[in-house]
């Protein structure tokens, strides 16, 4: 018999985005280096920009079976408000070594959700340390 005292939805990178949103009660929501927002990802530094739709180009027309070009146009029409209940723990962390993921995308997650930001010395990855997952789940 298990005895489940806390949950935590730990989401990384483009899982970043149906942890957000999760309906599920969770004791806290955990974002790695979070892609979440289109609007504000595509202004990013060009180069890093075309990495991300590489990736997507290769990753979900070879993996997840989407059209990567319809699935940014539906994020770019994303309504963010009344999706997440305000009362929400949240945690975005982000890599002091991470050029994909945009620091006005953390912001806006700290301000818009009132999400704790922690900082890491990692790069774009949710390959942590033992360490770096007991601090987060503290």
């Amino acid at each position: 018999e298990w005895k489940v005292e806390k949950i935590y939805l730990v989401g990384f990178s483009f899982g970043a985005f149906p942890a957000l949103f999760s309906k599920t009660p969770v004791e806290r929501k955990i974002l790695i280096t979070p892609f979440v927002n289109w609007n504000l990802h595509k202004t990013h530094e060009e180069k890093e920009l075309r990495k991300t739709l590489i990736f997507l180009e290769h990753a979900y027309n070879n993996v997840y079976r989407i059209d990567a070009s319809a699935f940014l146009k539906e994020l770019e029409q994303y309504n963010y408000d009344n999706h997440v209940n305000s009362l929400e723990k949240i945690t975005v962390v982000s890599g002091t070594r991470d050029s994909i993921t945009s620091t006005d995308e953390i912001q806006w997650l700290v301000e818009k959700f009132g999400a704790k930001h922690v900082q890491l010395e990692i790069e774009h990855t949710a390959n942590l340390s033992e360490q770096d997952y007991a601090k987060l789940l503290s």
